[in-house]
């Protein structure tokens, strides 16, 4: 954290975000974060082998995101709206990656693992973390 531009150190990043949008990023993402708690990962099928490809590629924009940041701070890329937000949107790659290398769930047994259970709240959670990504630049 002691690395980030002053305007993603968390006092700068949350300041005069509306509060409605910093509770529902924060439910989703606790639902979104303990969700995979839930699900067995598998690497038996085609999608799930192409879910794997983009779980690494996503991990891999999220942190060449944050290094562009964090070394260079005063760059185009990095003052830009589609620089600061980065760490925000790439969240989406390995998002949609790990949904899609579910292959069941924990428990009820009757109820069969499907991507969409993943990916849906992780959309919802992304369009909370993006927009105060958004709010946090224009500010």
């Amino acid at each position: 954290m002691s690395s980030l531009p002053a305007a993603l150190t968390p006092a700068l990043f949350n300041r005069d975000i509306p509060d409605v949008l910093l509770s529902g990023e924060s439910i989703m993402r606790i639902l979104v974060f303990a969700m995979p708690a839930f699900f067995s990962i598998g690497l038996s099928s085609r999608t799930q082998k192409q879910g794997l490809a983009l779980y690494l590629a996503g991990v891999a924009f999220y942190y060449l995101s944050y290094g562009a940041l964090i070394l260079f701070p005063d760059s185009a890329w990095s003052t830009s709206m589609l620089g600061f937000v980065a760490p925000a949107y790439t969240n989406l790659f390995w998002m949609v990656g790990l949904g899609l290398m579910g292959e069941r769930f924990h428990f009820p047994a009757r109820l069969r693992y499907r991507p969409v259970f993943f990916i849906a709240p992780a959309a919802i959670f992304l369009v909370f973390h993006i927009a105060h990504a958004v709010i946090a630049y224009l500010r």
